[in-house]
């Protein structure tokens, strides 16, 4: 009886010793993931992919490459860095309907888009965000940039009385 439980013993600790390597293995195969990457994994969306949402956005109101600086501005106390476009966009495109378009654009990733207009500066800012941290800064200054000869007004324009 006693040759019998050691042989089980041993048995269960040659098992428990095998499924420790499998553990090991399968960690030491899978790529170590940064933070920010991990985080998108687990939030459903990839920065790449809202940046390029951002961009088809901008490209749908026909803004011009050349009115759009874009930065990367790193985050204190993370390896993370957010996206910051500072766009000049015409009079005649009114910044709520972007914010709605942004909106609609990024309801994929489970993302929030927020607003806010300052008067003094005739700019709005608009925040693509999780519910803890700022993916991406558009900041929509209207001037008079200089239309394409081939824009043609939209129903999203202000139209001149």
């Amino acid at each position: 009886m006693e040759k019998a439980l050691i042989i089980r013993i041993f048995v269960v600790i040659i098992l428990a010793i095998a499924v420790a390597l499998l553990f090991y293995v399968e960690e030491i195969k899978e790529p170590k993931l940064n933070e920010n990457a991990t985080a998108a994994i687990q939030q459903g969306y990839s920065l790449v992919e809202v940046d390029s949402v951002v961009e088809k956005v901008l490209e749908k109101f026909q803004i011009d490459k050349g009115w759009i600086k874009r930065t990367e501005i790193s985050v204190e106390g993370s390896s993370q860095k957010r996206i910051e476009r500072k766009v000049a966009i015409p009079p005649d495109i009114i910044p709520a309907l972007m914010n709605v378009e942004f909106k609609r654009a990024t309801e994929n990733f489970k993302l929030q888009v927020s607003a806010t207009e300052n008067l003094k500066e005739n700019a709005v800012t608009i925040h693509i965000h999780d519910n803890r941290k700022i993916i991406e800064t558009i900041i929509l200054k209207i001037t008079q940039a200089p239309k394409k000869p081939d824009r043609k007004e939209k129903s999203y324009q202000r139209r001149k009385k």
